[in-house]
C-alpha cells in the first residue's frame, strides 16, 4: 500500500514551460538511509533529493531521464524549528519541467521520503 501524497495538476494547452517549487522539511535526526524523492509523471521524472542529515547539506542539482532539470538548496543552516532537540532544516526544491513531460495536458507529482526511524523522532514535511 502506498501512501505517498499524490496530486495531478491540469496544463493549459498554451503552457511553453513550467516551473514546480516547494519547501521539503527536513524535522529532527536524519540519518542514512533517510531520504526524499519526487516523481513527476513516474519513474522518468525521478527526482532524486537523496540523502539528508543533521548537518548543512548545501545545494544539490540534476537532470531526470524525461528532461526535468532540478535544484534543491537550504534556505538556512540547520535550527532547531522547535520540534525535538535535534536540528531541522528547510530545503528549497525547485523544478523546471519541459513540454514533452506535459504533452498530454497533465502532471502528477508524487511526493515520498524513506524514513527509517520513529516518527517521534525523524519526520518531514511539504
Amino acid at each position: 500500500l502506498n501512501l505517498d501524497p499524490v496530486k495531478t495538476f491540469t496544463i493549459p494547452p498554451t503552457a511553453t514551460s513550467i516551473i514546480l517549487s516547494f519547501d521539503l522539511y527536513e524535522i529532527d535526526t536524519w540519518i542514512l538511509p533517510d531520504c526524499a524523492y519526487v516523481y513527476v509523471n513516474g519513474d522518468d521524472g525521478f527526482i532524486g533529493l537523496n540523502y539528508f542529515n543533521a548537518t548543512d547539506d548545501g545545494p544539490k542539482g540534476n537532470t531526470t531521464k524525461n528532461g526535468i532539470v532540478w535544484t534543491s538548496t537550504p534556505r538556512g543552516p540547520p535550527v532547531n524549528l522547535g520540534f525535538n532537540t535535534s536540528v531541522d532544516q528547510i530545503h528549497h526544491v525547485v523544478a523546471s519541467i519541459p513540454p514533452s513531460v506535459y504533452q498530454k495536458g497533465e502532471i502528477e507529482v508524487r511526493l515520498s521520503t524513506r524514513i527509517s526511524g520513529f516518527s517521534s523522532d525523524v519526520s518531514a514535511g511539504w
